[in-house]
């Protein structure tokens, strides 16, 4: 499906389209399970939630924003993957809360990654991404849909409406900052 029609069909279901927010669903579920399976990478075995729950959970939060002019499919994508990562970060502190532990450990890896990381704990991730967003937001911003949405450069550029060029300038610059960062960070 083309991208102007996946932006069609966002906006139909913006518009309160039941019909177009099912197509939807189906035309992104691939895509979707992929940003989940990124995201809980490296979870811990004892970790109930699976890339299709994270998907589910992610839907049914989506599905009450109906305030979004929804710019494509990379722009529904980096928003699922915030969601995601919001929804990690719930269940990491529901869990800390009742074991007192660091929370759950996710690994950095593959195509996208802080490689110079074998793992981090999603609350210390989440604690460096806020900080980060502090300092500079656009930072921030390429890391979650790089790492958590799981884009390329160029579909990070096009979401974000500037060059891979600076995508990519902007990536290192956020890695370089985190890795310092995470490095710093007790249970990082």
């Amino acid at each position: 499906m083309s991208q102007a029609e996946v932006t069609n069909l966002l906006k139909a279901w913006r518009a309160g389209d039941e019909p177009a927010r099912n197509a939807l669903m189906n035309v992104l579920y691939t895509d979707l399970r992929a940003v989940a399976s990124r995201a809980l990478a490296g979870e811990q075995a004892a970790i109930s939630l699976q890339p299709t729950a994270l998907v589910n959970e992610a839907f049914l939060r989506l599905v009450d924003v109906h305030s979004i002019d929804w710019q494509g499919r990379n722009h529904f994508l980096g928003l699922a993957g915030r969601v995601m990562r919001q929804i990690l970060v719930d269940q990491a502190r529901r869990r800390n809360a009742a074991k007192r532990d660091w929370g759950r450990r996710i690994t950095l890896t593959g195509g996208a990654a802080l490689t110079q990381f074998e793992d981090v704990e999603i609350l210390s991730l989440d604690a460096a991404l806020n900080e980060l967003s502090d300092v500079d937001e656009e930072l921030s911003r390429v890391v979650e849909l790089r790492f958590f949405a799981g884009l390329n450069v160029d579909d990070t550029a096009l979401a974000m409406d500037i060059s891979p060029a600076t995508v990519k300038r902007r990536w290192r610059a956020a890695r370089a900052w985190l890795i310092d960062r995470l490095q710093e960070t007790p249970g990082g």
